[in-house]
């Protein structure tokens, strides 16, 4: 018999996993699935409906042009993470949905360098994100 893990209540099946390092061989047990290690309270949330990608892209083209404004994307994401809030998402998992229906990814400026317009849009995301997600209503 296979050995398990109890986790959240239950118990699932672990694969023997071999690595070898510099020191020698190492035998890990793992989860034979880990999409079922998600918590069952994690499962249990409403998904809601993401905005049209169409939408995305078009907000996303006019916030980088140079003369163009970021009201439209801005609308869009606040009222996904309000959905995602109202849906019990936790923050973290919310934060990430958001980040790939926009397509924006985590930057970390280099000192004495300005930032791109890609880079401004991605922090202007998560900005918008922390303050509507936390936002007292």
């Amino acid at each position: 018999m296979p050995p398990i893990a109890i986790w959240a209540g239950r118990a699932f099946p672990l694969m023997r996993l071999r690595l070898t390092n510099s020191r020698g061989r190492h035998t890990f047990a793992v989860p034979t699935a880990c999409s079922e290690m998600t918590p069952p309270e994690a499962q249990d949330h409403r998904t809601p409906p993401r905005p049209q990608p169409a939408d995305i892209r078009r907000a996303v083209a006019m916030a980088v042009s140079a003369a163009g404004s970021t009201e439209e994307l801005e609308r869009l994401v606040r009222s996904y993470v309000r959905a995602l809030r109202d849906a019990d998402v936790p923050p973290e998992q919310a934060l990430s949905r958001v980040k790939k229906v926009v397509g924006v990814v985590s930057v970390t400026p280099i000192p004495g360098r300005p930032l791109a317009a890609s880079d401004r849009l991605s922090a202007d995301v998560v900005a918008w994100f922390v303050e509507e997600y936390y936002r007292a209503d």
